[in-house]
């Protein structure tokens, strides 16, 4: 998948769940046979997804997320398996958004960060739960500001991005934890933005562009769509603060600078949003047909 061949992929990894469903079978009290299938799972859901097949992707990690729960039921102590469920309900979570079924990926969500927080006490140490957990309130965050929950929304980000800041400070190399830093930034943007905080918003979001071009480590395609991703949000500032020919150059620039492998269909959402800010209807109409003939329901205006 690392090579954005998705189709390919999924056939391949759609063998493998077979085997891992044969294995699971076979012997359901084998605990690796079971954490193969809920890993299998994972893998095929991610991978259709990223092919667009939503309502297919959605259902894996249903399932995923079901058998989780009994394996939890079953083996209570085992702390590998809830940090499946915490990868688990963050996918779910956010697909169920975009799918436009808010108070379920809301649920999700919330369930993700409580399964992190219960696990990290019993490790503080282990900066693996301190990402997934930063990431997790990041998730809830977002949907909570898209249901309108802005104060929620401000109090999941500052935690968050209390956890981001440990791992930095930790060691500021890890291309994971300075990708989190720069999503924090943009989060942070996004929650003053909806507070009425233009000024900070602004400033937050040229703090998220500084830190996102100084990233040295990391996937090239990842890296390029945060610089990308921190410019739209700069242009979306200056768009609330009035400043329309400030908008439409970062909104232009942010367009120039999408890498053109991040064609997933978050990628996609954000690409024709850009489009129909700077007036290029034509270009995101074909974008936008895709996106809803997959189910995908948080449309731009």
């Amino acid at each position: 998948m690392e090579q954005r061949r998705y189709p390919e992929a999924s056939a391949i990894l759609q063998r493998s769940l077979e085997t891992a469903e044969t294995l699971a079978a076979s012997d359901p009290t084998n605990l690796d046979y079971q954490k193969g299938l809920v890993e299998s799972l994972a893998w095929l859901a991610d991978s259709q997804f990223s092919e667009g097949r939503l309502d297919e992707a959605i259902a894996k990690r249903e399932r995923q997320v079901a058998t989780i729960d009994q394996m939890i039921l079953k083996n209570p102590a085992d702390a590998g398996i809830r940090e499946r469920a915490i990868s688990a309900h963050r996918a779910l979570g956010r697909w169920l958004g975009i799918h436009g079924s808010l108070p379920e990926a809301l649920e999700h969500q919330r369930k993700a960060v409580a399964v992190a927080d219960e696990l990290l006490p019993t490790e503080p140490g282990n900066m693996d739960w301190l990402q997934w957990a930063a990431g997790a309130q990041l998730d809830y965050a977002s949907t909570l500001l898209q249901s309108g929950r802005v104060n929620e929304a401000a109090a999941q980000t500052r935690a968050a991005c209390d956890r981001a800041s440990r791992l930095t400070g930790e060691r500021s190399e890890v291309a994971e934890w300075r990708s989190l830093a720069v999503n924090c930034l943009m989060k942070r943007s996004q929650v003053s933005l909806a507070g009425g905080a233009e000024e900070e918003a602004l400033d937050l979001a040229n703090r998220a562009l500084d830190a996102a071009r100084s990233r040295r480590r990391g996937e090239p395609v990842e890296i390029a769509l945060q610089v990308a991703q921190a410019l739209k949000l700069i242009g979306d500032v200056r768009a609330r603060k009035g400043d329309r020919a400030g908008a439409q150059t970062a909104w232009l620039s942010a367009l120039q600078k999408w890498p053109k492998q991040a064609n997933e269909p978050t990628n996609l959402a954000l690409q024709a949003e850009l489009l129909v800010n700077l007036g290029r209807l034509a270009e995101a109409r074909p974008l936008r047909a895709k996106l809803q003939s997959i189910g995908y329901r948080r449309m731009v205006n």
